[in-house]
């Protein structure tokens, strides 16, 4: 869950998960896509350590350059969205407190919970299930 995202190699990581699995195994991920960037979804990446963080379809090409087969994606947006409305109100009014103040980079969660609202429509949030060939 949310590995990818936040591996400074994603194909790396997605290299040693498939040596790991015996064949006809499966992998399950969740992950953060983006729809679109822009400076705040820039911002939100340097403050979550996201530099995975990659555009919508981009998953399923370096899963098949790794070589897993069956791609079976579901979008979750509809299902985070509760979940990031809540973190963004919550962190609404500390968010631009720490603007004020400048000390934003020492509350990284606060911060990115407040982008990732602010940014909803630029993200989305999948499932993900592959498999490694039997062969």
């Amino acid at each position: 869950m949310e590995t990818l995202v936040h591996a400074d190699d994603p194909e790396e990581v997605l290299f040693t998960f498939y040596r790991l699995l015996k064949p006809g195994g499966v992998l399950v991920l969740h992950e953060y896509e983006l729809k679109a960037i822009t400076p705040l979804t820039d911002t939100m990446k340097r403050l979550g350590h996201m530099p995975g963080l990659r555009m919508a379809g981009s998953l399923e090409t370096m899963l098949g350059n790794v070589g897993f087969v069956s791609f079976d994606l579901e979008d979750l947006y509809d299902r985070v969205l509760p979940l990031w409305r809540l973190l963004g109100v919550l962190a609404y009014v500390p968010y631009q407190l720490f603007r004020i103040l400048g000390i934003q980079e020492r509350f990284v969660n606060t911060m990115t919970a407040a982008e990732s609202w602010f940014n909803r429509d630029k993200a989305t949030y999948v499932s993900i299930r592959v498999e490694k060939p039997e062969h």
